[in-house]
């Protein structure tokens, strides 16, 4: 199973991952998925490797809970991507 995970996990595939503009939001209460242990882990490897990341923690949410200013932010986010947005 853990080769398996690693095998499709973004962490372990960075050197494959395209040069483009990433974003990344995580409640800092998920049950679900330990911040520390997966968005923070992840974050710095990018940073490490010189990508543009942009890390969004929404405070006192769960999984999945973006605040409504975090869901503008994300939705902001994406619109820019597409050519959209500001």
């Amino acid at each position: 199973m853990e080769a398996a995970l690693k095998a499709v996990s973004p962490l372990h595939l960075i050197n494959r991952l395209p040069r483009i503009p990433y974003h990344i939001f995580h409640c800092d209460e998920d049950k679900a998925v330990n911040i520390r242990q997966h968005s923070d882990k992840f974050v710095k490897e990018m940073e490490d490797h010189g990508f543009d990341i942009t890390y969004d923690v929404v405070s006192g949410r769960g999984h999945c809970s973006l605040t409504y200013r975090m869901k503008l932010k994300y939705a902001g986010y994406i619109l820019e991507a597409v050519g959209q947005g500001k």
